[in-house]
């Protein structure tokens, strides 16, 4: 939802599986993210649903576990991990100077994963990030990315990895980044005899204002749920059942919490505080028993109860009865809010009684936006895609498909708008870099705006919102300190193009007036520091080519800036600086003129490093030309005719050997041996800017067909690619799937 601070389903972008298996499961869960205190909050199976049948008992068999009263030889360490036990802990360091920033310990275990599927995992302290890896032989598997939370953790195996029956594999413990350990009380794999029973068959569906989804149960029961906004704090979960048997009535809502839990007996309203945000809950129906509480996911399946504590699960029995709604309304608030203003939000809502019309309401916002607001292409159709591009048997994009993409593009982009944040004290509102991704590594003040992805949101919802998305880039412009830097994980950010969009969808000349001292030093500083910063990663001497190539194309927008707001000296100055910056990068990334390019440069010895992120390179911006025939393009003096020089270099494909493995069939090919090209989408792995420089460089090489390619290919790709994301790698014919960060 536009402005609010939470997430229905936030996704983990480290995981091995799609986002509909990450989010869904039987157990019905309701997974929320929630943005507070300059942070990011992942909320797991906060609600869950289960039937009861009668006369189960519940119970629970451990099948292996390491309490580590010792180390056992069985554990090896990879190399530079300090693995020690202590007062019946694990510490893992991983020591300064080791070559990866993370490492681990891994033993085999053998296991009937039908009987025993769910292993378990205390974290007692953490200095920085863990995660937990399995392996059966092949590539790792990834059962929790790395993540900064601690406590205790409870993965369904099966879920998490495909694997069933007995099963033998590698078990792997990660710590990240050097000389921040991780302490482990103990890993259990476990069984467990449930007194619940999920559902046997689900199906969800995706709509703007809602979730809905349809379960079948082994009763023969089926239930309905919706879960919907009921404002920016408050969300609703209905749930409708038709029974199978009369006396299948006896229902479980429950869910996992972390932080001080309290319930109210006379209000029904379940309660917990941590110290960045509280919730509640309120259940308009009646509480048959409960809450009950358990320590873990396991116990709570079993039916065993535990003393309420800082974490755990907690579960009410609720008599249902057929055709009749029973209802959850679910409200959050600020730690400086406080768990009473949460409380007051959830009765508000789950007293009204018209919770329908809430749900109504959401929808005729969308509507109003998808039809007032977001721009109507005159047509959806695909343009025929040049002999050669596509691969044989990539599948087809109609019209229709497009259109329906498109439009699920622009309300991703509407709910990405994060609302201010008093708390730390940052009065603008966010256009995030994936508010499913729970992605936080931006400043402090906005963790949740990357300075690369932020930017081009804030481009493209312009159109639909250019007074949000002008507050948003004025909060980023704000940020900027007295030396240029702009706070957090630094990317190749592009300011002064995004001030330019803005200036023209607009015409605001205040505004951008406003934010140009604060572009101009956040420039002139990316000049002179074009890398990645990140946490440890931080090298002065580092020059790399994607950072080079952005403050260049920015340097040519802010030349135009510079002459809307009437500063003459300004736009020579860009101009100028522009010119040399170019000739800085053609010594950095080139040895010789006819070398191939290179990725890094290392000013204090001189070396440069292979290629790495192949079309981040200029050479995609002015065209895949040697370094000689750049200077025939990009508004440079040229000494022999571009057109030529152009033709030339495609024909001979004068770009990195890597770079054409990566880029094979991007240029019409002749089918050999009766099988036609293989085309883009076989090595690809691209992000929005490099496909553009991609296609923009083809165009202006004097090749309008084969710079459709890209865009040909990416956008199939995006409509079978299972997301919205950072990039996409190959996945089949002439498909693209997600990666990381995901989604955007």
């Amino acid at each position: 939802m536009p402005g609010s601070r939470l997430v229905v389903n936030p996704f983990d972008f480290n995981t091995n599986l799609l986002p509909a298996a990450y989010s869904n499961g039987p157990q019905l869960p309701l997974n929320v993210g929630y943005y507070a205190a300059g942070r990011a909050h992942r909320l797991q199976e906060m609600l869950t649903v289960y039937r009861k049948p009668e006369g189960r008992t519940g119970g629970v068999e451990v099948a292996w576990a390491d309490e580590f009263d010792s180390l056992s030889e069985e554990w090896v360490a990879d190399e530079g991990v300090e693995a020690t036990v202590a007062d019946g802990q694990l510490q893992l360091n991983l020591r300064s100077g080791s070559s990866n920033w993370w490492g681990s310990v891994q033993r085999w275990v053998e296991i009937d994963l039908e009987e025993s599927p769910y292993i378990e995992i205390s974290v007692t302290e953490l200095a920085d990030a863990w995660a937990l890896r399995v392996n059966d032989g092949g590539a790792d598997v990834t059962v929790q990315g790395d993540t900064n939370d601690k406590g205790t953790f409870t993965y369904d195996l099966r879920k998490a990895t495909g694997w069933t029956g007995r099963k033998r594999f590698r078990l792997r413990l990660v710590v990240a980044i050097w000389e921040k350990p991780a302490r482990f009380d103990y890993v259990r794999i476990m069984g467990v005899r449930s007194v619940l029973e999920s559902a046997v068959s689900f199906e969800t569906s995706w709509l703007p204002h809602e979730l809905p989804t349809t379960a079948e149960y082994g009763s023969g029961t089926t239930a309905q749920l919706h879960d919907y906004f009921a404002d920016s704090d408050t969300l609703i979960r209905s749930v409708s059942f038709q029974l199978g048997e009369a006396a299948d009535r006896r229902w479980v809502l429950g869910g996992r919490y972390k932080g001080d839990v309290c319930w109210d007996t006379d209000t029904r309203v379940l309660a917990v505080a941590t110290d960045a945000y509280a919730y509640a809950i309120a259940f308009p129906a009646e509480i048959v028993e409960g809450p009950a509480f358990s320590a873990n996911l396991v116990r709570f399946l079993a039916g065993l109860v535990d003393a309420p504590g800082k974490e755990g699960y907690w579960a009410v029995e609720i008599d249902v009865r057929s055709g009749v709604s029973m209802l959850a309304v679910v409200a959050f608030a600020t730690a400086q809010e406080g768990v009473e203003a949460a409380r007051q939000r959830a009765l508000r809502i789950s007293q009204r009684g018209d919770w329908a019309k809430l749900r109504d309401k959401q929808e005729r916002f969308w509507t109003r936006y998808l039809r007032d607001q977001v721009p109507h292409p005159h047509s959806f159709g695909l343009v025929d895609a040049p002999v050669g591009c596509l691969r044989e048997g990539c599948p087809e994009v109609t019209a229709e498909q497009v259109r329906d993409t498109y439009y699920k593009a622009w309300v991703f982009a509407a709910a990405n708008v994060l609302p201010p944040m008093p708390e730390v004290g940052f009065p603008y509102p966010q256009l995030a870099a994936g508010k499913p991704s729970m992605w936080a590594f931006g400043a402090p003040q906005a963790s949740a705006s990357a300075s690369w992805e932020s930017m081009l949101q804030i481009q493209f919802y312009a159109y639909a919102d250019p007074e949000v998305a002008w507050a948003a880039f004025r909060g980023l412009m704000s940020l900027v300190d007295e030396a240029g830097a702009l706070p957090g994980e630094v990317l190749p950010t592009r300011a002064a193009q995004t001030a330019a969009v803005l200036y023209q969808l607009t015409g605001d000349k205040e505004a951008l007036a406003d934010i140009y001292p604060a572009l101009k030093r956040h420039l002139l500083w990316k000049k002179d520091n074009p890398r990645w910063i990140h946490g440890d990663h931080d090298n002065p001497y580092e020059k790399d080519a994607d950072f080079v190539v952005s403050a260049l194309i920015d340097m040519k927008y802010a030349a135009g800036l510079a002459e809307v707001l009437g500063l003459v000296s300004d736009v020579e100055f860009w101009e100028q600086m522009r010119r040399d910056y170019f000739q800085d990068y053609l010594v950095w990334f080139w040895e010789t003129p006819d070398s191939d390019p290179v990725e890094y440069y290392y000013a204090d010895t001189g070396q440069r490093s292979p290629w790495w992120h192949a079309l981040d390179h200029e050479w995609s911006s002015p065209g895949p030309v040697g370094r000689r025939e750049q200077t025939a393009t990009r508004g440079t003096q040229a000494t022999v005719p571009a057109r030529v020089q152009a033709r030339r270099a495609v024909r001979k494909l004068r770009v990195p050997k890597v770079l054409r493995h990566q880029l094979h069939g991007l240029w019409p090919a002749r089918p050999r041996n009766g099988r036609r090209g293989q085309g883009v989408g076989q090595h690809l792995g691209a992000r929005h800017d490099p496909v553009e420089h991609v296609r923009g460089g083809l165009l202006q090489l004097g090749v309008p067909r084969t710079g459709r390619c890209p865009a040909v290919v990416l956008r199939r790709g995006v409509r079978h690619g299972h997301g919205v994301d950072e990039q996409r790698l190959p996945n089949g014919p002439g498909l693209a799937a997600p990666r990381p960060a995901a989604p955007r």
